[in-house]
């Protein structure tokens, strides 16, 4: 009988620690959000103008945060690891044909998940309203390549 309960405990003990690290595991990976490539500055906008916006409340203004060339090998925080409240989308311009990630920390740096551009140049529109509102986000730009990214210019849009 004894050897009956040490099996079925050290099952489930197996099963939580399986469950445990497969929810560290979600964790560490995080959101992956959606790029949308634009060769031009026009179809971005076009493609902005065709998507419905957001309705928020009247009393909310919109605001953005523009960011002029910045360049990095390995990251650079944007605005100084500034904790964006409400974090909307980002509209980034780069020079270079390669990929970089856009990294999303919570107020607290803890990993939120990433935003990974295609190796071309030109805009992309990332959009974050999948994250939780009432909550402030930083954002990393992160090259998982060698030698250096040049982003020519963005827009951070926030609540």
């Amino acid at each position: 009988m004894k050897k009956i309960l040490l099996i079925i405990a050290f099952s489930l003990l197996g099963f939580t620690l399986t469950t445990q690290s497969i929810l560290a595991k979600e964790i560490e990976e995080g959101i992956e959000f959606e790029v949308k490539y634009f060769e031009t500055y026009e179809e971005l906008q076009e493609y902005k103008a065709s998507k419905e916006e957001i309705s928020i409340a009247p009393y909310q203004t919109r605001l953005n945060y523009h960011f002029g060339a910045t360049s990095f090998s390995n990251y650079v925080d944007v605005r100084n690891g500034f904790a964006f409240y409400n974090l909307s989308s980002a509209d980034i311009e780069s020079l270079d044909r390669k990929s970089y990630e856009i990294r999303i920390y919570d107020s607290q740096d803890n990993y939120v998940g990433k935003a990974v551009s295609p190796a071309v140049s030109g805009w992309i529109h990332t959009d974050f309203t999948v994250l939780p509102r009432g909550k402030s986000y930083k954002l990393r730009f992160y090259n998982p390549g060698s030698g250096t990214m040049r982003l020519v210019q963005g827009d951070i849009r926030y609540y």
